[in-house]
């Protein structure tokens, strides 16, 4: 995609000293725009090794958010936005309860499937450029979960948050959000057990009286079974949820969802799960689009 001509004066000449990774909810130009509205619309499509992203942040408000977590052979898709070290400032808030920790710019490449002209941008030359130069100015940042949690019934994955997430990914390619939902670990939280996880099960077993190991096993027995993922469409949980673009392309993105992932067949209704409020009215239903995802 090429960028227009008002783009390539304002990025003429330009330099790049910080980038930020957008993996979730930052992949959406719209969503990133709330934090830092000056951000380019056309951001550096590119995938990191040594991360692997997971449903793994708690939010106050009652839902799982989206983040990663480092890993020797993982890899992650997603974009970058060359920010100042002002809209730097700008993220450190939006992304409460998250680290920003540094990337080794060695670690980001271009993706393979993508045309060249997603990458001909005077932004993205100067990206590819850092990359194959393994430039140390060039500071590549991501916010990492300080407390990684998998999604709960009093956390579940929110549906919006889910549905701004591809929308991103889809104005980039159908591969790029197929990517994200396949890839992506803790749609079913049993995902993300670790192996201290499973040793504290073993030490649980050899318990004198066996009461410790029955519960965890009915523990284990139970968890297996919860899917934490509501569609939320009608009520959203989401602050930053498009709520027009969810009922219009809702349709598709779970014909996308329920191809790619098995979880989908067991999300549930939030009306399911929560009660409703008083003086609740459903939303009047818009025309879905008929485009196939």
């Amino acid at each position: 995609m090429s960028a227009d001509c008002h783009n390539c004066k304002q990025t003429r000449g330009m330099k790049i000293k910080h980038a930020v990774f957008g993996y979730g909810s930052l992949i959406s130009t719209e969503s990133a725009a709330k934090t830092a509205k000056n951000l380019t619309d056309n951001p550096f499509p590119c995938t990191i090794k040594g991360i692997e992203r997971a449903w793994n942040k708690h939010s106050v408000k009652g839902m799982t958010a989206m983040g990663v977590q480092w890993a020797e052979n993982g890899t992650c898709t997603g974009v970058l936005y060359p920010v100042s070290e002002k809209e730097l400032s700008r993220f450190d808030r939006r992304e409460i309860g998250y680290d920003r920790q540094e990337i080794p710019i060695e670690n980001v490449d271009r993706i393979d499937y993508l045309d060249e002209e997603h990458y001909d941008s005077e932004e993205h030359v100067l990206f590819l450029q850092a990359v194959a130069g393994k430039r140390e100015d060039v500071r590549i940042w991501v916010y990492v979960p300080s407390n990684p949690c998998p999604p709960d019934e009093d956390h579940p994955i929110a549906q919006t948050y889910v549905d701004i997430i591809l929308q991103g990914c889809l104005d980039i390619h159908v591969d790029f959000a197929r990517e994200f939902i396949e890839e992506t670990k803790g749609w079913n939280p049993q995902e993300l057990l670790t192996d201290e996880d499973d040793d504290s099960d073993d030490e649980d077993i050899d318990d004198e009286d066996g009461e410790v190991a029955a519960n965890q096993a009915l523990s284990d027995e139970n968890t297996s079974d919860v899917i934490a993922w509501v569609n939320d469409r009608d009520r959203p949980i989401y602050m930053r949820a498009d709520t027009d673009y969810s009922q219009k392309e809702g349709p598709q993105l779970d014909r996308l969802l329920r191809r790619h992932r098995p979880e989908f067949r067991r999300r549930k209704k939030r009306a399911s799960v929560l009660k409703k409020p008083k003086g609740h009215r459903k939303r009047p239903e818009l025309q879905t689009s008929n485009q196939d995802y």
